[in-house]
């Protein structure tokens, strides 16, 4: 009995070394794998004429926001090639976003199009630095829109 505790004992003691090696390899695997890659989420309002989109990123970075006609769209392009690598796109869209299209542009930079329904005007664009773990370069961008009519 004494025997088989010991190499028990011996086993779980290795099986900790390859654990504690793996971490040291590689410290913040376990706090970034959750920030890694980009969320997005809305909020619209029907009777406001108004959308929100909040964009959560892996970092703070770069970026240009700005829309677009013929067809209508709404551009977010963010200086970092994997920015928009595994976006989790959410279940359903707002009436005014007809289409949702990511992908890696020229150079370092991502680019996110909204197709939209409806015209809209950019109101407010803010970038905020976010920790969402200890040390993480995670970012929120907040873009406000409101829709306007057709000329």
């Amino acid at each position: 009995m004494r025997e088989y505790s010991r190499k028990a004992l011996k086993c779980i003691a290795f099986l900790l070394l390859i654990a504690l090696a793996l971490a040291v390899k590689d410290p913040g695997r376990g706090a970034h794998a959750s920030s890694a890659a980009a969320t997005l989420s809305f909020e619209a309002s029907f009777f406001e004429r108004r959308l929100e989109i909040a964009l959560n990123l892996p970092e703070t970075a770069p970026y240009r926001v700005f829309t677009l006609t013929e067809p209508l769209r709404l551009v977010v392009d963010v200086k970092d090639a994997d920015a928009f690598d595994g976006l989790a796109k959410p279940d359903s869209l707002p009436r005014t976003i007809a289409e949702l299209r990511s992908g890696r542009m020229h150079g370092d930079w991502s680019r996110l199009v909204l197709t939209l329904s409806r015209p809209v005007e950019l109101q407010a664009v803010e970038l905020q630095a976010v920790e969402l773990a200890p040390g993480d370069g995670s970012a929120r961008l907040d873009i406000r829109t409101r829709r306007v009519s057709v000329d």
